[in-house]
């Protein structure tokens, strides 16, 4: 049986979310079979995408499952050109917690407007937390392109057209989490 996760609701006060005693406002997502993704052994496109080894091969066969402030119904409202480091300012236990059940030490992001994925690695030994997670997309989506984008001297970000704010992330296959972007 996996650890079960605190809630958290909105709070207006701090404009992200804080933790309360009450009923989950966000079910737990249905889990779907996770398909393998068998890649061409050779590829001459400049978008090829090498997938990182299983995570969840190393933590047993049952489901992965998001902290509840990560899953698409939640409250979160990350600005994604926020600074890195307002994931540390931020006074919320729940940016501590792992992002994860069962814990993960790294794990991949994507999004269709993108045409890379973020990977985010632990910056402790529990485990990818949801700091992990806000800081590194922050950080890699202010870095300006190099021109494997395609569009050389752009901020990663300006690829998603005005949609900056991560409202959740959504199962995308094995060990691969869609972002949920909004305007």
């Amino acid at each position: 049986m996996h650890a079960s996760f605190p809630l958290y609701y909105p709070d207006e006060r701090l404009g992200v979310v804080s933790q309360k005693n009450g009923p989950s406002h966000c079910p737990t997502p249905p889990i779907y079979p996770q398909p393998k993704f068998v890649p061409p052994l050779h590829s001459k496109s400049p978008y090829f995408r090498v997938p990182l080894p299983s995570q969840s091969d190393k933590v047993g066969n049952g489901p992965i499952l998001l902290h509840p402030l990560l899953r698409p119904c939640s409250s979160i409202n990350w600005n994604v050109t926020w600074s890195p480091r307002l994931a540390d300012e931020v006074p919320l236990p729940c940016f501590d917690d792992v992002a994860t059940q069962p814990p993960l030490p790294s794990l991949s992001l994507k999004h269709h407007s993108l045409p890379w994925s973020v990977t985010v690695h632990a910056t402790g030994m529990r485990g990818v937390t949801v700091a992990d997670i806000l800081r590194t997309v922050c950080s890699v989506l202010q870095e300006w392109d190099d021109g494997s984008g395609g569009m050389r001297g752009m901020k990663k970000f300006e690829y998603l057209r005005g949609r900056t704010r991560l409202v959740g992330l959504s199962a995308s296959g094995e060990d691969v989490w869609e972002m949920r972007l909004e305007k």
